[in-house]
C-alpha cells in the first residue's frame, strides 16, 4: 500500500503477460490474422466447457472454470481421453476435471464474433489517450508503452489505485 506523500510518486506497471501480448498488435491485422485461422464461413467446431479444481501447495482449493475448442477431427468425444489429451499438453496434474458442457456444432462464425467482442471490449480510452485492459482487468496501461517495458498509469487510474478516486 503506498502512503499518502507529496509529490505522489509515478506509478509504473511492467508488462511481463506475453499472452496479453495481441494489444500491441493493430486491432485490423489482428482480426484479420484470427479470420484466416478460424474461417469464420467454412468450419463448424466444438466447444468443451469443463472445471478443473485442484489443491494449491499451501492447501487452498484452487476452481478454474474454462473452454476447450476443437474440430471434430480433434475432437476428443470420452471425457477420459479429453484428459488424458489435457495431461500430455499441459500441466494439468493431481485435479479433478468435471466437464459442464458440450457443444457440437459450434458454428465458426459465433467464434469468431466472441473474438471480437474480446478484441473490441478491452480497448478503452482514458483521457482521449487509448488504453488495454490488461491481464488483470484492475489494471489499464496505455497504448504506447515508456522504455524497458514499462508502462506510466494514467494519473485518473493512479488515485483509484491509491484508493483516493
Amino acid at each position: 500500500r503506498i502512503r499518502a506523500q507529496n509529490p505522489a510518486p509515478q506509478l509504473y506497471f511492467v508488462k511481463v503477460d506475453v499472452t496479453g501480448a495481441y494489444d500491441a498488435l493493430p486491432q485490423d491485422r489482428l482480426v484479420e490474422v484470427i479470420a484466416n485461422v478460424i474461417r469464420p464461413q467454412e468450419s463448424t467446431y466444438c466447444v468443451r466447457h469443463y472445471a478443473v479444481v485442484q489443491r494449491t501447495a499451501r492447501g487452498h482449493v484452487r476452481k478454474a472454470f474454462k473452454r476447450h475448442v476443437s474440430t471434430f477431427a480433434d475432437l476428443q468425444p470420452y471425457m477420459r481421453q479429453f484428459v488424458e489429451r489435457l495431461q500430455e499438453t499441459s500441466s494439468l496434474r493431481d485435479a479433478v476435471v468435471i466437464e459442464q458442457s458440450s457443444s457440437l456444432n459450434e458454428a465458426g462464425s459465433s467464434l469468431f464474433h466472441l473474438f471480437l467482442r474480446l478484441v473490441h471490449n478491452h480497448v478503452v480510452r482514458i483521457g482521449g489517450k487509448p488504453a488495454v485492459a490488461c491481464s488483470c482487468p484492475q489494471v489499464l496501461h496505455p497504448v504506447s508503452g515508456g522504455p524497458s517495458g514499462l508502462y506510466p498509469v494514467h494519473s485518473t487510474v493512479q488515485s483509484v489505485l491509491r484508493g483516493h478516486g
